[in-house]
């Protein structure tokens, strides 16, 4: 089952990397003498545990470059081209996040049972006793450096006694996956068909009409009839915000007695990134007042 784990895991984050940079890359297995043993003290090490199974996590370790030149290659496929490292990890950080999440549909397809991502993030090091898989990225014109996944036993013992599980799928990764490297170029495939997965994956949707960022002190302030100014203007259009990414933008409408926003826009992939860095970076001005 670490083998199905590892290349369900591996097909959702090369659709993420593919949508969002613009290139697919190739993954092939690594033996134990290619550094498949397990990760060394340099990775960040990034804990996922999901619903219903919190005593059976899995852990992602990942070295800083290789989390850095995909951060840095989606960023420069939305026209960011001087993103420094923090910006790069911090949007590595999302597209794992992402791929994490579509894992535990996976998951949940598999147990036929509910299996959200929950409560990821990173964390000082995994058990020592875990046992590690490990996998290497290329992209054309660049070979990243390995990264590693290790499941708890338990996650892997209900897994095995899954329903929806066959000999086949554990056998080996599937063949898009595994393929050797070529040129460094990805072999080519078909529409995956795991992505029907993640087309039943509830997102919040929020419409902002605004928004502004306040010392505690001002907030403590705040009283009935008080003002917060926004940082938009009456003419501007409003932002339809889906997971926390600007997806579009729209104008005010009522329909039968409730607010509606009418689509006029549809946010380009560099609006989308910026989102989160543009808050990142607000964020990060007040702290330093």
């Amino acid at each position: 089952m670490r083998e199905w784990l590892l290349a369900e895991w591996l097909e959702k984050l090369c659709l993420i990397l593919e949508s969002m940079a613009d290139e697919r890359p190739s993954v092939q297995r690594l033996d134990t003498d290619e550094g498949g043993a397990g990760p060394n003290s340099d990775c960040t090490v990034w804990m996922q545990t999901f619903s219903g199974l919190s005593e059976a996590p899995i852990w992602i370790a990942v070295h800083p470059s290789f989390a850095i030149a995909c951060g840095r290659r989606t960023l420069q496929a939305a026209g960011v081209e001087s993103a420094d490292e923090t910006e790069a990890v911090n949007t590595f950080s999302e597209i794992l996040s992402q791929s994490l999440s579509a894992l535990g549909q996976a998951i949940s397809a598999h147990l036929l049972a509910e299996a959200n991502a929950v409560d990821g993030g990173p964390v000082d090091a995994a058990p020592p006793d875990v046992q590690w898989i490990g996998a290497q990225a290329s992209f054309k014109d660049e070979r990243l450096e390995p990264f590693w996944m290790a499941a708890a036993p338990a996650l892997l013992e209900k897994l095995g006694a899954g329903a929806a599980s066959s000999p086949a799928d554990e056998a080996k990764i599937p063949a898009p996956i595994a393929a050797e490297l070529v040129d460094g170029a990805p072999p080519e495939t078909a529409n995956s068909k795991t992505f029907d997965l993640l087309l039943d994956v509830a997102l919040p949707v929020c419409i902002s009409f605004g928004r502004t960022f306040l010392p505690i002190k001002d907030v403590l302030k705040l009283t009935t009839g008080s003002i917060v100014e926004l940082d938009r203007t009456v003419s501007e259009p409003v932002d339809v915000i889906v997971n926390n990414c600007v997806i579009a933008r729209g104008e005010v409408v009522v329909v039968e007695g409730n607010y509606g926003v009418r689509i006029n826009q549809i946010a380009t992939r560099f609006d989308r990134l910026k989102t989160g860095s543009a808050t990142t970076e607000a964020q990060n001005a007040l702290v330093q007042r």
